[in-house]
């Protein structure tokens, strides 16, 4: 699987929305693949918020495909075994990811390495073969790494592997930036900031940001950058914080808002994240210390899918002492990539990592994101102890 294929994986449904309603412009596809003779090519793309899909028998090794796509460019995807709709049930050897344009297009594919595809005529493949050699030597360190890791994750190997994969990660992360900041009229690289933008400071992904073209801005990509950038600014210390009403874990309406008058630490956490169970008694003892102090908590729990598992490790965590909501995220049932936010505390909070943790104070305005150990100091310098 080459970086392309990762990044595409990860956009799926990359350019929807109000995209799809633009006038669509036609696409032809013709392409070349040895061993495949006389057997069937299957290729489906997205196209707004759909996913579309096409098959054809391989004659003179060649093949063709026609189309229309409502974007200026779209992932498509080329598979020499029947579609599934779940990535990881694919032999992947078998599948081929590109990106398409409209216009004329060509594709030269190896059913021995369908991951290198050669593809002319999509200025947007051109741009992501170009990140892919600039970056190409830290992922084949991380290949390596991961394959180690689930070998022998206890071989006496890991901590040395474990720093030059930390060496090859600050290169990758680098890299990316240097790809951004010289492609400015690039969808590549609106799709890398996008994928980059949690790990980026609000005023360098502002920069950075501003200094794309109009054209890239109007990506659906682009659009959650400018929503990452905006969720952002509305959290920055001195901010109000943003208020929400949900349904508790007790069936019963609660507003962050009731709290005014309270200092309180806003705690994004999961019944399945380790660091989040584990920063748990630290944050009981923190409870004990200052409640009466006017210390309160309130947990957002990213379990919408699995409320039982929520349940449970409430109880098995003793934190029944907590305000406890689930974060409201809903996908829906017609489309897995497709999710309705529209009452989601994590979106309005600019949520990627779990835990997070935020302390509010009693007027309700953002004092600052704090891990474990950063909350403990700053609650001393507040309360004096």
């Amino acid at each position: 699987m080459t970086i392309r294929t990762t990044i595409m994986t990860a956009v799926l449904s990359l350019v929807g929305g109000a995209a799809a309603l633009a006038q669509t412009k036609p696409f032809s596809l013709k392409g070349l693949i040895n061993g495949h003779e006389g057997k069937t090519i299957y290729f489906y793309y997205a196209r707004g918020e759909e996913m579309l899909t096409d098959s054809t028998i391989v004659s003179g090794n060649a093949f063709e495909f026609k189309g229309e796509l409502a974007t200026p460019y779209a992932q498509a995807t080329i598979a020499i075994e029947p579609p599934t709709d779940n990535y990881y049930e694919r032999h992947q050897e078998a599948y081929s990811y590109f990106y398409i344009e409209p216009g004329n297009l060509s594709v030269s594919l190896n059913v021995y390495g369908m991951d290198h595809p050669i593809v002319i005529g999509s200025k947007t493949q051109t741009e992501s073969d170009e990140l892919d050699g600039l970056i190409g030597d830290e992922y084949a360190l991380f290949s390596i790494y991961n394959k180690e890791y689930r070998n022998n994750p206890d071989s006496i190997y890991m901590e040395a592997l474990d720093k030059v994969r930390e060496r090859a990660s600050r290169s990758y992360e680098e890299k990316n930036i240097q790809f951004i900041a010289s492609h400015p009229d690039s969808y590549i690289s609106i799709n890398c900031l996008r994928l980059q933008m949690s790990d980026m400071s609000l005023d360098s992904l502002r920069n950075i940001y501003n200094s794309f073209s109009d054209r890239v801005k109007v990506d659906e990509n682009a659009r959650d950058v400018a929503d990452e950038i905006a969720a952002r600014e509305r959290i920055e210390p001195g901010k109000p914080a943003p208020l929400f009403t949900a349904t508790d874990i007790n069936g019963k309406e609660f507003s962050l808002e009731s709290l005014r008058g309270k200092y309180v630490v806003l705690d994004f956490w999961a019944s399945w994240c380790v660091p989040c169970r584990q920063s748990n008694p630290h944050m009981k003892q923190l409870y004990a210390k200052y409640a009466d102090k006017g210390l309160d908590f309130v947990y957002v729990s990213d379990d919408d899918s699995n409320p039982d598992k929520w349940r449970k490790a409430v109880e098995v965590d003793g934190l029944e002492a907590f305000h406890h909501v689930l974060r409201g995220l809903k996908v829906e049932s017609t489309n897995p990539y497709k999710f309705d936010k529209t009452n989601d505390i994590s979106e309005k909070y600019a949520i990627h990592y779990l835990p997070t943790k935020y302390l509010i104070d009693r007027e309700g305005n953002m004092v600052g994101k704090f891990d474990s150990d950063e909350l403990d100091t700053k609650l001393q310098e507040i309360f004096g102890y």
